[in-house]
């Protein structure tokens, strides 16, 4: 054969070999089966409350402090957008005492934020102008896939041992195990600054999950919040609340009536009544004096020989049962 022949045809083969290479199509990534809260399509009250963020969203710039590794730290999933125009909203207060219908939540307008309950991230809004509340209709909350759960914390998050003492506490007394984010993890908890609020979604949304820490965010406060993000609600209100505790509308500021609404049906998981009663220790239960216009004077009062007493060092035993419930199988 012509050297100059045998020279052209390997040139070719290694430039089809490269091409190859180059060009192959991208391995298939299965999706997971169970779609996550507020990424899938919401059916809404009357109107479309909730609207796919646009792709031109652009996360949180901060970076993560990852178990001290020096690695490059995945974004934070962008926030879902509301729309509050032509939507169910209101500029006003509700009327007392608070009865909103069971098959939706009311939410306040905290900065750009729609926050339900006082302390549960729906997503942001756009354009919010004078609006103050708006309700939605929820669908139930994802459970994480395992007890052991990634996390993060932002670099610029202020007293960090606030976040490392709640996470202690998680993985010494109950079910649930943090374990430091690794770059090969989907979804993982991420304790962002945030000026005003100490919030979390409710349950696993997917992605970079944020739970805000403000200043005032201590370890117990944490604790609660963390709870929220594992896919757990407020005791104050079930929807059997009213068998066990009276709510005292006239003594509450009014700014803070819908954090005493109750919750509907399809945000309580089944350990709510068909597994353990009331707990009126809970970790997720208000003081029988929360938000009262008068400090001290009584806004939740137990019916019966019940003893309203919500535990300020922890969870109550009954706490970690359900999360043992939930994420011990």
């Amino acid at each position: 054969m012509n050297p100059f022949n045998r020279w052209g045809i390997g040139i070719l083969m290694f430039a089809l070999t490269g091409f190859w290479f180059l060009y192959k199509p991208p391995k298939k990534i299965e999706k997971s089966s169970s779609s996550p809260i507020l990424t899938q399509n919401i059916q809404p009250y009357e109107t479309k409350d909730l609207e796919d963020s646009p792709q031109s969203s652009k996360p949180p710039k901060s970076t993560l402090s990852l178990a001290n590794k020096e690695q490059t730290p995945p974004k934070l999933t962008p926030p879902k957008k509301i729309s509050p125009e032509n939507s169910n909203h209101q500029t006003q207060d509700p009327p007392l005492p608070y009865q909103g219908p069971m098959t939706e939540v009311t939410y306040k307008i905290s900065g750009d934020w729609a926050i339900a309950y006082g302390d549960i991230l729906l997503g942001k809004l756009e354009n919010a102008g004078q609006f103050k509340l708006g309700r939605h209709r929820p669908d139930r909350p994802r459970i994480w896939d395992s007890h052991i759960i990634p996390f993060g914390i932002h670099s610029d998050l202020k007293q960090k041992e606030r976040v490392e003492a709640a996470i202690k506490y998680f993985n010494e007394n109950t079910v649930i195990r943090f374990v430091p984010l690794e770059p090969a993890d989907a979804d993982a908890l991420i304790f962002v600054s945030d000026a005003d609020n100490c919030a979390s979604y409710l349950g696993r949304i997917g992605g970079m999950q944020p739970i805000m820490v403000a200043d005032k965010c201590g370890r117990q406060e944490l604790i609660h919040e963390i709870m929220h993000a594992l896919g757990f609600v407020h005791e104050h209100s079930r929807i059997d609340r009213d068998n066990y505790l009276q709510v005292i509308w006239d003594k509450i500021d009014p700014e803070y009536w819908p954090q005493f609404a109750q919750v509907p049906d399809t945000l309580v998981h089944d350990y709510h009544g068909s597994v353990f009663d009331f707990d009126s220790f809970s970790a997720m239960l208000y003081s029988p004096t929360a938000f009262a216009k008068i400090p001290g004077e009584i806004t939740l009062r137990a019916r019966g020989n019940l003893q309203l007493s919500p535990s300020r060092d922890g969870l109550s035993s009954v706490d970690r049962e359900r999360l043992f419930y939930l994420y011990g199988k």
